[in-house]
């Protein structure tokens, strides 16, 4: 399976659908999703790849500054380095839930910064880049990137709360070594990561 495209489309709170791109500045009022085109087999499948915006939840002053002075700290994806919005859709850069379903929160401690590419992949998205099935970023991971990138906000007791199953431990795990083969070729590599990308490029 091969994939052709990813796109968003929104629906109502009534679920009807609509094909359409929307403007960014839309709001939360319908539901923002993700459309993921792929080919399987010689057919063309379209999908439901996630939900980005739960409806009728509107963000506070305080969530929309928080949300704002992240992303300008952060104008690259923690697990590729993709930094160029101009690339297209594949590459547009995201935030991220840690920890998704009930648990999404507007806190910082609970976000990550990552390009819609890896973005897809941390929602298990089968994605094939020249013949290659690229590695999903697991929860495990995102709680790695962001002890690196964001350790001022890293709280694992917090997100571990969040969690539907806080039983099972969360233990910060690198990701697989393809995100740091990507980093490779990027012209800047943060300090932080500077060792864990070395490590790659000598295998």
């Amino acid at each position: 399976m091969t994939l052709l495209a990813l796109q968003p489309y929104d629906t109502t709170p009534k679920g009807v659908k609509s094909r359409a791109r929307f403007p960014r500045n839309l709001g939360n009022r319908k539901r923002r999703r993700l459309w993921l085109t792929f080919d399987k087999g010689g057919v063309r499948k379209s999908g439901v790849l996630v939900s980005l915006f739960r409806v009728g939840i509107r963000m506070t002053v305080t969530d929309r500054e928080m949300y704002s002075t992240f992303v300008a700290l952060f104008r690259f994806c923690w697990a590729c380095g993709a930094a160029d919005p101009h690339r297209g859709d594949l590459f547009r850069l995201q935030n991220a839930h840690i920890v998704g379903g009930p648990g999404r929160r507007a806190d910082r401690r609970a976000i990550a910064r990552l390009c819609q590419r890896c973005h897809a992949l941390n929602h298990g998205a089968r994605i094939k880049v020249d013949g290659i099935v690229l590695p999903h970023l697991m929860i495990e991971n995102l709680l790695w990137l962001k002890m690196v990138f964001d350790n001022e906000y890293f709280d694992r007791a917090y997100l571990q709360s969040l969690r539907t199953k806080r039983l099972e431990p969360l233990v910060p795990v690198e990701p697989d070594e393809w995100f740091g083969c990507q980093w490779l070729e990027r012209a800047w590599i943060p300090p932080e990561i500077l060792d864990w990308v070395e490590l790659h490029s000598r295998r």
